[in-house]
């Protein structure tokens, strides 16, 4: 049996090393600058959770992870370029994102929306190329994506994220904002190989709900270590959320409230997994990540 750590050392450099080679884009003018800008975030360390996720959940279906990696490494770009956007000035403001500094503090506003803009097209353009599935497979895969990122995800969950922020009274569940701007691209990671591989409706309903609870508990650990953990340990601005009002699960429950509810989410996760009757399988180690994280 293969553990967690064995899995991450063998497919985390097999990943990079694919995000390195796909934007390697070899350019003779210019536009190295937006390559530049487009690689300084993609390629910075990370935990690469997303794409360890999709190639993990694979496992369910098949022994072979290296046909997984390009949509992995996909959702890796639509992931980062997300977080570039997000640091933005008009957005979170931010300075520091994988220990470095901000793509914008280093090549500007403009060139940075243009970077992240590039890496959620390039996404999709690696989506669309050929793969060894049925067709309807891929194409309801497409879907299911730009779903998980448009307004019934990322985007819908950070313009609840935005104007609560500004709000005096609460606008939204702040379950339903996590489950929006984190959690819709967390499931789609865990239910994107079923997809593909044409599982039964049970199966994916299952592997959803572990998705769900997998994104809630990623979040509500997100919005603990964003209280309790230093700047230099997550690689991103500390008590952010406390200096712009944000509504998580810290403000909304207390600390103590909070690590009760990433417990539960994380049972309800494991809940939803032995269901599927693969005791040894890898997602259960993705959610004892996830919950005793330090970054």
């Amino acid at each position: 049996m293969t553990t967690l750590t064995e899995f991450i050392s063998t497919t985390k450099p097999q990943i990079m090393a694919q995000l390195d080679a796909l934007t390697g884009f070899n350019l003779s003018d210019h536009r190295n600058h937006l390559a530049n800008a487009i690689r300084h975030t993609l390629l910075a360390p990370s935990k690469c959770f997303r794409g360890l996720l999709v190639c993990a959940t694979q496992t369910l279906f098949s022994d072979d992870t290296t046909t997984i990696l390009p949509v992995a490494c996909a959702i890796e770009m639509l992931h980062t370029g997300s977080l570039i956007y997000d640091d933005l000035p008009c957005m979170d403001n931010d300075t520091l994102r994988r220990g470095k500094a901000c793509c914008h503090c280093v090549f500007g506003e403009d060139i940075t929306i243009l970077a992240a803009y590039t890496l959620q097209c390039y996404a999709y353009e690696i989506l669309n190329q050929p793969m060894a599935v049925e067709p309807k497979n891929q194409l309801a895969m497409m879907h299911f994506i730009s779903q998980a990122c448009g307004i019934h995800g990322i985007a819908g969950g950070q313009t609840l994220d935005l104007i609560q922020a500004r709000s005096p009274e609460k606008i939204s569940p702040v379950e339903t904002i996590h489950n929006l701007k984190t959690g819709a691209t967390i499931v789609a990671c865990v239910c994107i190989p079923a997809i593909l591989h044409g599982a039964d409706a049970q199966t994916r309903t299952t592997l959803n709900h572990v998705g769900n609870h997998l994104g809630l508990l990623f979040q509500i650990v997100d919005d603990i270590l964003d209280v309790t953990a230093e700047s230099e340990t997550l690689g991103k601005t500390a008590n952010k959320d406390t200096e712009q009002n944000k509504f998580t699960y810290i403000s909304e429950l207390g600390l103590d409230g909070a690590k009760t509810e990433a417990l539960r989410q994380a049972q309800s996760a494991k809940d939803h997994l032995d269901t599927l009757n693969q005791p040894n399988n890898l997602l259960y180690g993705f959610i004892d990540w996830a919950q005793t994280r330090i970054h």
